[in-house]
């Protein structure tokens, strides 16, 4: 029995070794490494970050990504200009699973001449969200013009709750302004999201691991 056991066991390791071999070798969605870089209540990815997109359990639409000095989707670099438009919204700007010329930030750069497009965008959030963007395009680079771009949900997606905040959000009930920031990774995820093998289970396949780890 014993044997058995350590056969299986023995067997079941080098499956998972082989697994995480080949998916190394596929082009697997690798970790964003998402966090409040820049601002307290802004998401966005490190500067340069480097990292894979996919979609799809058959890894379709693979996309190689890098992000900007102040960690947003685009390979413009963000500096105080006061002449640039600032683009904000959430994941229809980002549209990580585009190609940048494909972008609405390209689109928009294509019809408005003489002005620098700097996109904003980030999957996952809402008005209030866009609004903090705003505010830091603001200061930090003097941005006075922008275009946001809105969808039916943004306004219910604003609330407490909804899995699309960044920071700011309203309280269902009372709609009193609070911050509702998103928690650290615990160790245990951050290694587990080292490995192709979770990462294509997680991310490609959408295995549920609410409650495999906690904060």
């Amino acid at each position: 029995m014993v044997r058995l056991i350590s056969l299986w066991g023995s067997g079941a390791f080098l499956f998972l070794i082989g697994a995480e071999f080949v998916f190394c070798v596929l082009p697997v969605s690798t970790p964003t490494k998402v966090g409040y870089y820049t601002d307290d209540l802004i998401l966005t990815y490190p500067a340069h970050h480097r990292f894979v997109s996919a979609t799809g359990w058959n890894l379709e639409n693979v996309q190689y990504q890098r992000s900007n000095n102040y960690g947003y989707l685009t390979s413009i670099e963000f500096e105080p200009d006061a002449n640039a438009i600032g683009l904000v919204g959430d994941s229809f700007v980002e549209a990580s699973m585009l190609r940048e010329d494909q972008r609405l930030a390209a689109q928009l750069s294509a019809r408005i001449h003489n002005r620098t497009i700097y996109p904003f965008g980030g999957p996952g959030s809402s008005l209030l969200d866009y609004a903090e963007r705003i505010r830091f395009a603001y200061q930090r680079f003097g941005i006075r013009r922008f275009v946001v771009v809105l969808e039916n949900r943004d306004i219910k997606q604003s609330l407490c709750g909804s899995a699309n905040n960044h920071g700011p959000c309203l309280e269902p009930t009372t709609l009193a302004p609070m911050k509702t920031l998103r928690e650290t990774p615990s160790l245990a995820k951050r290694l587990l999201r080292q490995s192709a093998l979770a990462e294509y289970l997680f991310s490609q396949q959408k295995l549920r691991r609410r409650g495999l780890f906690r904060h």
